[in-house]
This record gives structure tokens, sequence and C-alpha cells, in this order.
């Protein structure tokens, strides 16, 4: 299906998606851009531009732009069939 960027929240057990959050319904500029590099499943088709989008997270996360602060990772999700 594609690859996220995002990280494991403890305490809640839930995975924070930063496709879903600062691409699709977020609000800086530079990582709504990447709406454009998603698939049909709205994820990134290779790690390596996953890897570029966490990159450019970084960037703003550096000069204090109001991003998530968590380590960011990149996974793969794909569809599991159970015959």
């Amino acid at each position: 299906m594609g690859y996220d960027v995002g990280f494991l929240c403890c305490e809640s057990h839930h995975i924070y998606s930063s496709i879903f959050n600062e691409i699709l319904l977020g609000d800086q500029e530079e990582l709504v851009a990447y709406k454009a590099h998603l698939n049909q499943n709205l994820l990134f088709d290779t790690p390596v531009l996953s890897s570029q989008y966490v990159a450019q997270h970084h960037v703003l996360e550096d000069i204090g732009r109001d991003v998530e602060r968590d380590p960011m990772i990149v996974y793969e999700v794909w569809k599991h069939f159970d015959f």
C-alpha cells in the first residue's frame, strides 16, 4: 500500500500519522505540499520519499515552526488478507 511517517504513542497505544495530521489536515505549507506525492491510499510510494519528508519536517522543527516534536519513523503499511 505504501509508507507512512509518525510514531507510536506509548501511553495511549495509538499510532500518530504525520501524513494525516500534518499533510492532510496541517497548516504548514512546506508539509501540506507533500499531498501531491501521496498515492491513492494517501501514503508515500517509497521509503526514500518518506525520508525526504522527515528531513523537511526536521528543518521546520529546528527553526521553531509548529510541527510535531516526537521522533518520526517511516513505517510500511500493507493490507493483510485473511483467507
